[in-house]
């Protein structure tokens, strides 16, 4: 066999393996999958799936490592468990609430697609990820919010008098603040004077930047407002995103390099 056809076997081969490499053999919901984790997912669990993305060291409890390359965790888990950990939310299966919910957002065939390509990071002995004939391929529909003011609610005390409104409006700040660490983990996207996630925009000023309608309309349907935003939709009753309002127009640091206890305007 002369060189010539030897070079053009090798080269052959070189080209085929690296065709079956690249996504022209990849399997379809696979390589949607990788599409949606590099632009929702990478930023905490990185692009390789390790846990290492840019915003991994301002979250605690650290992002998966879906590889399973700290501990055996995903290939004991079923393809629908994994579904319903992106779909609702690290909070909605016993974990933390940094993890936000994804069903408000990606229609449940891109949600499939994740879960397609997150099981090839790690072994598993689970079957093929295939699209069930029932999932839905368009992404959810909300109605916008389009609240034009925000106003404090009236509240009777038992004795029937009204109850004070800024009384109200303490409770509402308070219940905004808990709601923000505890319950929907805003803390893992957002940071508030330093401290918090760098996903999102910081906080600790925006009391000073947004007016309250629009920070209520923007919580309630982020993708009416910005479609494409990395903002989840927590399908949030009024009640919510009022606290969350009320406690998020309470920020309001001084600018950096400004003396203690200056803001905005003074």
């Amino acid at each position: 066999m002369n060189k010539s056809v030897v070079l053009s076997i090798i080269i052959g081969v070189a080209l085929v393996g690296s065709l079956s490499s690249c996504t022209l053999f990849q399997d379809p919901l696979v390589a949607e999958g990788k599409k949606t984790y590099g632009y929702y997912c990478a930023h905490c669990h990185g692009t390789g799936g390790n846990g290492d993305g840019f915003n991994a060291v301002n979250v605690d409890p650290k992002p998966r490592d879906h590889t399973d390359g700290g501990e055996p965790y995903m290939g004991g888990r079923s393809n629908e468990e994994i579904f319903e950990a992106v779909a609702k939310g690290g909070r909605a299966i016993g974990k933390s609430s940094i993890m936000p919910p994804w069903e408000g957002v990606l229609s449940e065939k891109e949600i499939w697609g994740l879960v397609a390509y997150m099981r090839t990071l790690h072994k598993n002995d689970k079957p093929k990820v295939v699209l069930p004939k029932e999932a839905k391929l368009e992404r959810p529909k909300f109605p916008s919010s389009r609240k034009k003011t925000v106003e404090i609610p009236v509240e009777v005390a038992e004795d029937g008098t009204p109850v004070d409104s800024e009384a109200v409006r303490a409770k509402l700040v308070q219940t905004g603040e808990r709601l923000f660490e505890k319950k929907y983990g805003c803390n893992g996207c957002h940071s508030v004077n330093g401290v918090g996630g760098k996903v999102g925009p910081p906080l600790s000023r925006v009391g000073f930047r947004l007016r309250d309608a629009y920070i209520f309309n923007w919580i309630k349907n982020p993708q009416a407002i910005k479609p494409g935003t990395k903002m989840p939709n927590f399908q949030l009753r009024d009640q919510d995103a009022l606290a969350l309002t009320f406690y998020l127009k309470t920020l309001k640091a001084a600018p950096e390099g400004a003396p203690e206890g200056k803001g905005a305007g003074t």
